[in-house]
């Protein structure tokens, strides 16, 4: 048997693609929601994130509106989507609604996540030579069209 892992058909793609865009609903970050699904090469599990702040930490209309607070604050969707996964994501696709940012790209590499789509390109990405290089480490990423 082969380890390696087939493309989903293009019907799993933006079926996962507008789980994602349902699940940034829920961010309450009033410039940018993000959403993210995880799910397993054969499509029967999943694990969900959105970005926000940590449990615990207090949603106030000024951390939100304070770019500087705001990043030191924020838990991207791409991470809470895979610290929230009950199962192993070692080989595992994540879709998001946006494209990862170099410190979800690193994360996602060492969470064995072999493919990444996404739907929006990330316009203010800082690093993008080290996204690039860890896009070189998956199987599979590109920008998909719902």
């Amino acid at each position: 048997m082969s380890n390696i892992i087939a493309s989903p058909p293009d019907k799993w793609i933006r079926h996962w693609l507008k789980l994602a865009l349902v699940t940034s609903e829920l961010s309450k970050d009033p410039s940018t929601k993000v959403g993210a699904c995880v799910v397993t090469p054969d499509n029967r599990q999943c694990s969900l994130g959105y970005n926000g702040f940590a449990e615990g930490i207090e949603d106030t209309e000024e951390r939100w509106n304070t770019r500087s607070i705001k990043i030191e604050l924020v838990i991207h969707a791409e991470e809470n989507a895979i610290i929230n996964s009950p199962f192993d994501t070692k080989g595992c696709i994540l879709y998001c609604t946006h494209q990862c940012c170099h410190k979800c790209m690193a994360r996602i590499v060492r969470a064995g996540i072999k493919k990444v789509y996404y739907i929006n390109k990330y316009d203010r990405a800082t690093f993008p030579e080290l996204i690039e290089a860890h896009s070189k480490l998956l199987d599979d990423i590109k920008q998909v069209t719902l």
